[in-house]
């Protein structure tokens, strides 16, 4: 793991001021580099990453990146980070990102946005049952943790949850216990969890690598992860397993 993400049970509220999951209008967000860097700011962030959306043929992420770091070199008292969100295309980890923008990137996130039918195109959501959907994006997500070049599990049970409500907290755990065992993170994403008592139930008992991201596609969102945690009193969570 290239960051140092500081597991659940040590999070202190120095460690959730942060964001690292922000798009921009690169890609599907509503704001420019600059608007999100002093949105960050003012809500008092000190660190943020710029995870847009890639492909394989993105080929204007070293742009983008140089453009982030130009902003960036303005302001003072905010570390910005130059990253990538990328989607599994199979079991196997398999990434839809190319050599260049894992090199050019301070942080991956991998992600599951499609259900990939293993013959080159993607399975309708409309056709899977809620059980197919969980076990597809659970096996999904296991394949990225076990395999991929990825740094964090951005918004684990994600199409699930958006879909059907909480993601099953048994599945949060396994998916946890993988990425202690090939030192990776998983994301407490403001956007898709929607059981947080759960996750943050299991994060308490497994103790994963932790990292907080809002997913903001529009500056409002920016530091959402933060707020949420804090409204759950994630705090109340900690060090459950060894009560």
């Amino acid at each position: 793991m290239s960051i140092n993400f500081i597991t659940f049970n040590e999070l202190k509220d120095i460690d959730i001021m942060y964001d690292f999951h922000i798009h921009t209008n690169q890609t599907d967000g509503q704001e420019s580099i600059e608007t999100m860097i002093k949105t960050a700011i003012d809500k008092g962030l000190n660190k943020i990453a710029f995870t847009e959306h890639v492909r394989k043929n993105s080929d204007w992420f070293g742009k983008f990146a140089e453009s982030v770091k130009e902003t960036a070199s303005k302001y003072s008292g905010i570390e910005v980070l130059v990253g990538a969100e990328t989607k599994v295309l199979d079991k196997y980890g398999n990434l839809d990102i190319s050599d260049t923008i894992l090199e050019k990137s301070d942080i991956i996130l991998g992600s599951v946005h499609s259900i990939p039918d293993e013959k080159g195109g993607f399975i309708d959501f409309s056709t899977l049952t809620p059980w197919e959907l969980a076990e597809i994006e659970f096996e999904l997500s296991k394949g990225m943790l076990k395999y991929a070049p990825i740094d964090v599990l951005a918004h684990p049970g994600g199409m699930y949850s958006s879909r059907y409500g909480g993601f099953p907290i048994e599945y949060f755990k396994e998916l946890m216990i993988l990425a202690k065992a090939n030192d990776k993170a998983i994301e407490f994403n403001s956007k898709y969890i929607k059981n947080a008592y759960d996750f943050l139930s299991a994060c308490g008992d497994i103790d994963p690598a932790l990292s907080v991201g809002s997913d903001a596609h529009k500056a409002e969102e920016v530091g959402n992860c933060k707020h949420m945690l804090n409204q759950f009193e994630y705090k109340t969570f900690q060090r459950r397993a060894s009560k």
